[in-house]
């Protein structure tokens, strides 16, 4: 069952590498290698699959730091879901040491580009202190932003943080 779970797993995430960057799905070798032309060509979203291949083990043998440099490439690109995923990677210490000042550096760029997840997290790290200077008024400005795009978490925080300031 676990199998079956990841072959479809690893169809979804090939049918959307195909769809993202016009390639035909074909077997897992195949299709990596594609997507490695593509991603070696500068193609953001091909760049971003990459790292989640190879963070996840799916097509190609796991390895996180590969997975990492992917991200990278695809986040200075402006790819807002490697932007977000470096900061979580930073912030866990997921495959490499935690660093909250490298997670908020990477929260604040898919944040600034409207990721409300990242929004929230960052409002959490300013309302904390954690890898940004503690600011009330930073938490309040990314709460909000979250929580304007319907972001739960983020209008329980917002909510929470006016009551606290009464």
């Amino acid at each position: 069952m676990k199998n079956l779970s990841r072959v479809l797993l690893l169809i979804f995430i090939l049918t959307e590498i195909g769809s993202l960057v016009s390639i035909p799905v074909y077997g897992h070798d195949r299709a990596i290698e594609e997507l490695l032309v593509q991603a070696n060509k500068g193609n953001a979203d091909a760049q971003y699959k990459l790292g989640d291949s190879y963070k996840f083990g799916e097509g190609i043998a796991q390895d996180i730091t590969e997975g990492i440099k992917w991200y990278c490439k695809a986040a200075v690109q402006g790819h807002i879901e490697a932007q977000y995923h470096l900061g979580w990677i930073y912030q866990n210490g997921s495959g490499i040491a935690m660093d909250e000042k490298e997670a908020a550096k990477w929260y604040h760029m898919a944040a600034e580009a409207g990721h409300s997840e990242a929004q929230y997290i960052l409002g959490y790290m300013y309302q904390d202190g954690k890898g940004v200077v503690q600011d009330y008024k930073q938490a309040l400005k990314w709460y909000s932003k979250a929580a304007e795009q319907g972001h739960a978490q983020a209008q329980f925080f917002l909510g929470w943080m006016y009551e606290q300031a009464e």
